[in-house]
């Protein structure tokens, strides 16, 4: 008699989600036709304004998850005739129209001319990034740490 086959169960998407003072985990609330509901004791489920963030699936060098929302670190390897490396910083938002992550809000010079954008709405797929996580380090998110994307991060 064989086995049945084992279809493996899909990746679930996590979400996290920002009430305006903290960072909320999935325990605390659910999304239900793009609307937030947070759980409380007595009147169960209550809409509310929340700000919730998917996970990109992808975890830093430090393997933490990387959420939309999150400031980030990464390298940059330049392989223009010499090997060189830029210390690059940005936002990670969701592109619905590419229905794709994408990284925002890089100030650097090299990473301006590179793109041609001096614009730091620039949106940069990851693809474009040639996702590492060796690369890569969650240094904080843009509800409690936006003071991260004010300094210029030019070299």
């Amino acid at each position: 008699m064989t086995e049945p086959l084992q279809i493996p169960a899909p990746n679930r998407l996590n979400f996290r989600a920002w009430d305006g003072q903290r960072m909320r985990c999935e325990d605390d609330f659910y999304i239900r036709g793009g609307v937030v509901y947070r759980f409380t004791e007595f009147d169960g489920p209550v809409a509310c304004d929340w700000i919730p963030m998917q996970s990109t699936g992808l975890a830093d060098t430090n393997g933490v998850e990387i959420f939309e929302g999150d400031i980030v670190m990464f390298t940059y390897w330049w392989f223009d005739g010499n090997v060189a490396e830029s210390q690059l910083r940005g936002v990670i938002v969701y592109s619905p129209e590419l229905m794709s992550f994408q990284m925002k809000g890089v100030k650097n010079k090299d990473w301006q001319r590179h793109t041609g954008y001096n614009d730091s709405d620039y949106m940069t797929p990851f693809s474009e990034l040639n996702f590492d996580k060796a690369d890569f380090h969650v240094i904080g998110n843009i509800h409690q740490h936006p003071h991260l994307l004010e300094s210029e991060a030019t070299e």
